[in-house]
């Protein structure tokens, strides 16, 4: 795969606690390349009007997060901050899942929060981060992704970036299982934490590859989030581009 390739797979994402006005500026003006625009720019949800301006007039996709990151806000709260979002030109939201309420067993109370979600979200891409690395087994993790499939995630992704342990081949092989397992729902992948280099997204990218198939890997089924990574990718290709490239 050629290192321009990745471009319009990537979420370039800029989720610090200290961001600031400039800061989201800058990272919108970076995600249209001389090689092609990102897929999408993800934000904090204040931030989320300013991502609007700067790219609502291309095909760069706005994304924000809820219920982020610890998967324990009130769903009343997360309505009001995914209505916000909406007002404020979002496309596409990252939910977290309740895990700790999955972990302890609690089903019907994360299927409820996160129905409620996708139906809030008619027409728009719904994310649903897992937090695998609090998952303690692959079994988990396939069985929470089957759950967020279940409940309509456009998506199911990986991890907040937040904890410890992000992203991980074991969690996106035991995420892409579930996937194959609801082969009549349109479901993609977002792999995320911890995806700085190439040679990050290239291991991602061959294992989604392997498991689904070559014409499965685009940014409506795959998706890197990433901080970092487009930055590599643009150093180590061509200054300049000519009309044969």
């Amino acid at each position: 795969m050629h290192l321009a390739e990745y471009i319009p797979l990537l979420d370039l994402t800029r989720l610090g606690e200290n961001d600031t006005q400039d800061d989201i500026e800058i990272l919108c003006a970076s995600a249209q390349t001389r090689y092609g625009d990102v897929a999408a720019v993800c934000v904090h949800p204040e931030w989320v009007h300013v991502a609007a301006r700067e790219l609502g007039h291309t095909p760069v996709k706005i994304a924000t997060v809820a219920n982020f990151p610890h998967g324990t806000n009130a769903l009343k709260d997360t309505q009001q901050c995914i209505d916000q979002c909406l007002q404020h030109g979002a496309d596409e939201v990252d939910l977290v899942l309740p895990y700790t309420l999955f972990l302890s067993g609690e089903i019907q109370q994360v299927t409820e929060f996160i129905s409620t979600c996708r139906h809030q979200l008619t027409n728009k891409c719904l994310k649903i981060i897992l937090e695998t690395g609090a998952y303690p087994s692959p079994q988990d993790i396939t069985e929470a992704a089957l759950l967020a499939i279940d409940c309509g995630a456009d998506f199911i992704k990986t991890s907040t970036g937040k904890i410890a342990l992000g992203a991980t081949p074991e969690a996106a092989s035991a995420m892409l299982t579930a996937i194959q397992h609801r082969p009549n729902h349109s479901v993609g992948i977002k792999l995320s934490g911890g995806i700085r280099d190439v040679q990050a997204a290239a291991l991602y990218y061959q294992l989604a590859r392997d498991k689904m198939g070559p014409e499965w890997i685009q940014a409506n089924t795959f998706r890197l989030g990433t901080s970092g990574l487009l930055d590599s990718i643009l150093s180590a290709l061509p200054t300049s581009q000519t009309s044969d490239e």
